[in-house]
């Protein structure tokens, strides 16, 4: 068990006192004992009983860059099964990572911000969203997607040995913008790794990417004045994604023309 670090504030190296705003805070290598007192300034009341997310105190899981890529970062989708994707990067960004609010992370390519990303599949089809202006991230406004995920927080630290943070961090995600069943294990399958360094938001992202598998699951969008989806044939979408005539979220592109989620289904009915 590391040691628990403090959390200090940075001075000089983040946005500063603005409107009333603290400047940011780093809180290093405490995945096994995160402050709650921190956790809950990120959550306020909202009506219906929702919960809320103070855009200002927002706390990610974040590791070097130098220790998962030592040399140059990968482009697109990095194809790794189970074991090798645990070795070469799951292993590390567990080990070497460490919470800090995400105003500091999101400017800080020397960072890279670890995302779950699911895609969907039943059958031959993918689930396919489309996000609404309504949705909190700007920049993805009106993009298709086919993929599940976000930031992984601090309420996704495992409580037992026998958990980990990423799949904890994908079954919460997937709860929280799609309906699916109670009480199910989520038949979930690592596909490999997503990277673009050829922009500034990709810079300091990367995606650890699963498919779920959901040929016995009743799948529908919870959050459905935020997003739009439906099922949609992987065939045609990654077709698609090759023409580039729709206008997908970059991660969706390459996912989808690395034809990843067609071999993976083909394999899955031999």
């Amino acid at each position: 068990m590391r040691p628990r670090e403090m959390v200090i504030p940075l001075r000089g190296t983040g946005p500063g006192l603005q409107d009333g705003i603290p400047p940011p805070l780093v809180a290093l290598h405490l995945v096994g004992g995160f402050p709650q007192t921190l956790n809950n300034l990120r959550k306020t009341s909202c009506a219906g009983g929702k919960r809320c997310q103070n855009p200002f105190m927002e706390f990610i899981w974040v590791v070097p860059r130098s220790e998962i890529f030592p040399r140059a970062g990968a482009h697109g989708l990095l194809s790794l099964a189970g074991a090798e994707l645990e070795e070469r990067f799951l292993g590390p960004a567990r080990e070497k990572g460490f919470f800090v609010e995400r105003r500091y992370a999101e400017t800080r390519p020397e960072l890279k911000q670890p995302i779950p990303y699911v895609a969907v599949t039943q059958g031959d089809t993918v689930l396919t969203l489309t996000r609404l202006n309504t949705q909190g991230e700007s920049r993805l406004h009106g993009k298709r997607s086919v993929g599940v995920g976000g930031h992984i927080n601090p309420c996704d630290a495992p409580e037992t040995s026998e958990e980990d943070l990423f799949l904890r961090a994908c079954h919460r995600e997937l709860h929280e913008e799609l309906q699916l069943p109670k009480d199910v294990v989520l038949p979930l399958s690592p596909l490999g790794l997503l990277n673009d360094d050829t922009t500034e938001v990709g810079a300091v992202h990367m995606g650890l990417v699963y498919r779920l598998n959901a040929d016995d699951l009743t799948v529908s969008i919870r959050e459905t004045s935020a997003m739009e989806g439906h099922f949609e044939n992987l065939a045609s979408l990654t077709q698609a994604a090759h023409d580039q005539s729709q206008n997908f979220e970059t991660w969706s592109e390459l996912l989808l023309q690395s034809e990843i989620l067609l071999t993976a289904r083909q394999t899955l009915t031999l």
